[in-house]
């Protein structure tokens, strides 16, 4: 499938290598521009299935994003309106964009890693309940969550439950 910005995905490969280039810890990243471009798709329809703030500015849109209304920036305690935004392929830089969109594609690049460095957690089978090497045996393990808290932290003001959402657990 092809990747499509405000079709299938909130980001370009291109925005999402820009950004990577300049992260640490960020190797993993650059495994196959085929693997990206699945994991860039599968975070943004993860990430379009929260419960966001606000209503979709295109309710027969193929995203939820972009949105109207309003959201508690609770880092600024400040309530910021959703930007007027239109998905543009063209080059954007991080200045010229709202908040709100800034944080949403850091939450798509940041899921992205998290799903090609825990491969096969989207079957559920990268989870085992313990594990036992000679004397030591560990067990209640708890499986990668789909969406770390890390990431859901990055979005958190701007979906209607602060505090858990159903893709990531606490």
């Amino acid at each position: 499938m092809a990747l499509i910005k405000g079709d299938n995905s909130y980001v370009t490969l291109a925005e999402a290598n820009a950004y990577f280039n300049d992260r640490l810890d960020s190797e993993a990243w650059f495994v196959s521009t085929a693997q990206c471009t699945k994991a860039l798709i599968a975070a943004t329809s993860m990430l379009d299935q929260q419960d966001w703030e606000g209503l979709a500015s295109t309710p027969d849109g193929a995203l939820s994003w972009p949105r109207s209304g309003f959201w508690i920036d609770s880092s600024r305690r400040a309530r910021l309106g959703f930007s007027a935004y239109t998905f543009v392929t063209s080059a954007e830089t991080e200045q010229s964009l709202g908040r709100d969109i800034r944080l949403l594609r850091k939450a798509t690049y940041e899921l992205a890693l998290h799903l090609l460095t825990n491969k096969d957690i989207l079957n559920g089978s990268d989870s085992v309940k313990s594990i036992e090497a000679g004397s030591l045996k560990l067990t209640d393990i708890r499986a990668v969550s789909l969406i770390p808290r890390r990431i859901r932290k990055i979005i958190a003001d701007m979906t209607k439950n602060k505090r858990f959402n159903s893709l990531g657990g606490f």
